[in-house]
């Protein structure tokens, strides 16, 4: 069972972020484990290639699994015609001494290669799909949740980065944050038709997805899960 390295909440398998405390997951590695990235240190010169080539890879990966797969030509071309390809070629070489001096040092070598290209492939990804790719993503991604990568939990609002994440200044339904500024009458039909809150829990968005703004159907997000009711659907 995979588990979150910061607060040891049980995960999904393919989970990157942890769904309790918000901090990003970073793969287990076991003295059994099978490097995922071999690097061959004998040609320095071509470890930036190297790095190239694994990280083109976790792109196809990343493209295929989470977005869609028939759009892999479009980013791939998008990738080879941008700006940030001058970056990504700038970062290899970075890359390849940060490598190097894990592997000069001789401690774990195959295990702390693999976190660093894992975690800056990882940001990178997350970077160009974010901020190159708007117009080939299927659902929109808000910028303001690439400030939260390294973080850990306890260094940022745990509220602020659902609400960056949820970027419901872009939305078109109506959502609640306040809700003593939230009418009463909406508050009552949402907890008899969704919100189930155990006692103590704390609300952190209300979402109103009615036609006319009853909030008997809709969403909340709390500190510990997700409430929802859709249309024709039971709690």
């Amino acid at each position: 069972m995979k588990k979150c390295n910061t607060c040891n909440t049980r995960l999904l398998e393919n989970a990157r972020f942890c769904h309790h405390c918000g901090a990003k997951v970073v793969a287990a590695f076991t003295a059994s484990s099978a490097p995922k990235y071999h690097l061959y240190f004998q040609n320095i010169a071509k470890l930036p290639h190297l790095i190239e080539k694994y990280f083109l890879e976790a792109f196809k990966e990343r493209i295929t699994e989470q977005h869609q797969e028939k759009m892999y030509d479009k980013y791939f071309e998008r990738l080879q015609q941008s700006e940030f390809k001058k970056r990504l070629e700038l970062r290899w070489k970075q890359l390849a001494e940060e490598a190097y001096i894990i592997h000069a040092k001789q401690n774990n070598v195959a295990e702390n290669i693999d976190i660093l290209l894992s975690k800056n492939f990882n940001n990178l990804l997350d970077h160009f799909i974010i901020l190159e790719c708007k117009d080939l993503n299927e659902f929109y991604l808000p910028e303001k949740i690439l400030t939260y990568q390294e973080l850990r939990q306890g260094d940022f609002d745990i509220q602020k980065m659902i609400l960056d994440f949820l970027d419901l200044e872009n939305e078109k339904e109506t959502y609640y944050t306040d809700f003593i500024i939230m009418p009463t009458k909406k508050l009552k039909n949402a907890s008899q038709a969704f919100l189930f809150p155990h006692k103590d829990e704390k609300i952190i968005v209300i979402a109103d997805q009615t036609i006319f703004g009853s909030c008997k159907e809709g969403f909340a997000m709390t500190e510990k899960g997700i409430y929802w009711k859709a249309h024709f659907e039971d709690a």
